[in-house]
């Protein structure tokens, strides 16, 4: 069921949008109940065109136009410059695990060497370091683990990643015992939404849950940022295939535009009812938006 809701701005301004790194057929079936969130999601706003220039982001799965398979190309939008794509070998690990319980797997470990330290209370690591857990995954330079709290401190390009989540940061507190880790000045990715964003600290807890502190995020490519939310936390679960985002601010190109007390908005391909992506027209009363919303009556 879809119903549309017309909206009339002010001609101060002539907009002008394009699908930022987007896969349209998935916005076409499901987007947030927040219409402003949606708005801001499914385009990006500028004074003039983009230029299409795909910066080197590579570090955060991004992978140029160039680059991709002709099967690649198929799933973005035509004016994207790339998009975010796991590595194969990570995608070959999906496959392996596709019907296996991950929490039911054990852990494994290692590096290129270690030693004990502090009379075998201190494990340190170093070289290639990884904690996987099937499709989980955990990587860093170095690692310290004591024995006696359980906890590890890992440093140097760390990153996690779980089916359709990528996080990198500079420094990582993992507490085994209540199995929550803490990754400081990260950056993450979406791979499914083409999200990506930042946050000074991104909390994992039970596996599936993570939590951002003072963050935000964009579906620009790296290295441009025409809309972005400011968000005092995003919560993402993999599990629902929901985002959570609280006391946010959205911007565009630099400039805060309105405030979101709370919204919601999907990180995979699951439907959500809410408001579908705008259309845009201008006429002499100046520029107007028609806003559909879709009203997802069948959840599965």
């Amino acid at each position: 069921m879809v119903k549309h809701i017309r909206l009339s701005l002010g001609a101060k301004y002539i907009l002008t949008t394009s699908s930022h790194c987007m896969n349209p057929s998935l916005f076409a079936k499901r987007f947030t109940t927040t219409a402003l969130l949606s708005c801001a999601l499914s385009t990006s706003w500028a004074i003039a065109a983009d230029s299409c220039e795909a910066p080197s982001a590579s570090a955060l799965d991004w992978v140029p136009l160039s680059e991709m398979t002709s099967e690649q190309r198929a799933r973005i939008a035509s004016q994207c410059c790339g998009g975010f794509i796991a590595p194969q070998a990570y995608q070959e690990r999906i496959d392996q695990f596709a019907d296996v319980d991950i929490d039911s797997l054990p852990l494994e470990a290692g590096s290129d060497t270690s030693l004990l330290e502090d009379g075998g209370e201190t494990s340190v690591m170093e070289g290639n370091v990884f904690v996987r857990q099937g499709t989980r995954e955990l990587t860093a330079d170095s690692a310290r683990i004591t024995r006696s709290a359980n906890a590890a401190e890992l440093t140097g390009n760390v990153t996690f990643r779980d089916p359709g989540v990528l996080l990198v940061g500079d420094r990582a507190l993992v507490k085994m015992n209540e199995g929550e880790a803490e990754i400081d000045n990260a950056q993450f990715v979406l791979h499914e939404t083409g999200l990506r964003g930042y946050a000074s600290a991104i909390r994992i807890r039970e596996a599936n849950s993570l939590t951002l502190n003072d963050g935000g995020f964009t579906s620009c490519e790296p290295g441009s940022e025409d809309w972005f939310i400011k968000s005092e936390d995003v919560d993402i679960d993999t599990q629902t295939g929901r985002g959570t985002v609280t006391g946010a601010t959205v911007e565009i190109l630099g400039v805060p535009v309105f405030y979101l007390p709370w919204a919601q908005f999907p990180i995979d391909d699951r439907r959500m009812s809410g408001f579908l992506v705008p259309e845009f027209s201008i006429s002499s009363d100046g520029p107007d938006i028609s806003a559909p919303y879709y009203l997802n009556l069948a959840p599965d």
